[in-house]
């Protein structure tokens, strides 16, 4: 490419700056356009600044900013939104001081320094330089996916992705729990496994053991006792029959001491009620969120619809107007058809195995809900049927049941418009 021309498509910025976010440090690196379409390639050698994740490092940064111009419109900023919340601070700061940041993509920056530069090395003087780079590019070809603009609402974005992620990782914490719990009372309490659902380790089933911590102690209870300790614990409906059963059972039991399985079993139980808090808490925290959010009309007026669902989807899509169509939005979430030709070899067409993960777990859930009996009759599930009926196989017709979703829910969040059965019926007549 010429160099004049290269600098004229480049002309709305003089500067571009790329950071690098850490714990402790960030590193940056402000690279003048006219690096970039050397022959030399000084860009590969330009200055880097390394400053503390704190105030005084983000003056350090904007003192090094000022070296190069006092307008803060000649620059532009690019960094990752890794590391949870460390580069928070310094989002803000620029942005209150009017420079324009924008966000790259997590793996972008590592798939345009390996696969598009060729550079392999990996520092972070390196990635902060790439970031410019790869920020030039971006203004060199505006198409060029994987950069977005930093938004107002991105706390509030970053919050709904870490609630939920929270909440995901803390139930699956419960679920091992309530496993380890299960194959410990097959051991401890064999006879229970008759009365109760020891897998769900429900609460009336937790009081009791906690009141009758060995079998020994609760043979030695007579029936009547049982009966009574059932109804306070919460078991009233089948209190009666489940007292007599057990009762039954208790004459025949084999009792063996066993301490160790007992203190293990106590510390299971605690567990469990202190998981149970967190995620109640996590639900009460991500209610309020999304009853505030702009997006709740629209995510209840599908006819699959859930707070935790809302919260992740809000964490992933951010602002919808970032996504110029449909078929952005389907790649993002991971719900789009990929396939692979070479010469005239043409591989069948699969499901796309990349995409935002807590997103395609969403999309897969409502979908599931959708053509389940219990999602009562909607286009969804007529969709799958047809698609069913056509000898696709079941899973693949999720897939495409899914991208519809995801095609539908973008639409309504640009259009800013709730959902209508009939409006929907009638697109699909045009199809």
């Amino acid at each position: 490419m010429d160099r004049d021309l290269c600098l004229n498509a480049c002309r709305f910025h003089d500067y571009y700056v790329g950071v690098d976010i850490g714990y402790k440090f960030h590193e940056a690196s402000c690279i003048p356009k006219d690096f970039f379409c050397d022959e030399k390639q000084s860009w590969k050698k330009s200055e880097t600044i390394k400053f503390n994740s704190d105030g005084d490092g983000t003056s350090k940064l904007l003192s090094f900013l000022k070296k190069f111009s006092d307008k803060p419109s000649s620059f532009c900023l690019l960094l990752e939104p890794t590391g949870g919340y460390f580069g928070y601070v310094l989002i803000q700061a620029m942005i209150k001081a009017g420079y324009q940041v924008n966000l790259v993509e997590n793996r972008a920056v590592k798939d345009f320094r390996e696969k598009s530069l060729g550079i392999w090395e990996k520092s972070d003087a390196i990635d902060c330089r790439v970031m410019a780079y790869l920020a030039f590019q971006k203004a060199l070809t505006p198409s060029l996916f994987g950069i977005r603009m930093m938004e107002y609402y991105q706390p509030l974005q970053n919050l709904c992705k870490a609630i939920s992620a929270d909440r995901w990782s803390t139930q699956r914490q419960l679920d091992s729990r309530k496993r380890q719990f299960q194959q410990l009372l097959s051991v401890t309490y064999p006879e229970l496994k008759t009365v109760f659902d020891i897998a769900k380790a429900g609460v009336t089933l937790r009081r009791l053991i906690k009141k009758y911590p060995t079998l020994r102690d609760l043979a030695g209870a007579s029936g009547e006792t049982i009966y009574k300790d059932l109804l306070e614990f919460g078991g009233r409906f089948q209190a009666k029959s489940k007292s007599a059963t057990l009762r039954k059972l208790l004459d025949n039991a084999i009792i063996i001491d066993m301490p160790f399985f007992v203190s293990r079993q106590k510390m299971l139980i605690e567990d469990i009620e202190r998981l149970e808090q967190i995620l109640a808490c996590l639900d009460g925290q991500i209610k309020e969120i999304v009853d505030n959010h702009p997006y709740k009309p629209i995510f209840w007026s599908l006819p699959a619809k859930g707070y935790i669902w809302a919260c992740t989807l809000i964490g992933v899509i951010g602002n919808v107007n970032r996504f110029s169509n449909y078929k952005q939005f389907k790649k993002y979430v991971g719900f789009t058809a990929e396939s692979k030709t070479s010469g005239i070899s043409v591989r069948a067409t699969r499901m796309s195995h990349h995409g935002a993960r807590p997103a395609r777990r969403v999309l897969f859930q409502m979908t599931m809900f959708l053509i389940s009996p219990n999602g009562g009759d909607n286009l969804f599930k007529e969709h799958y049927k047809r698609l069913v009926d056509r000898d696709m196989p079941k899973m693949k017709a999720i897939g495409h049941v899914a991208g519809k979703l995801a095609q539908v829910m973008f639409g309504c969040l640009k259009k800013d418009r709730l959902y209508e059965s009939l409006v929907h019926q009638k697109a699909l007549s045009k199809t």
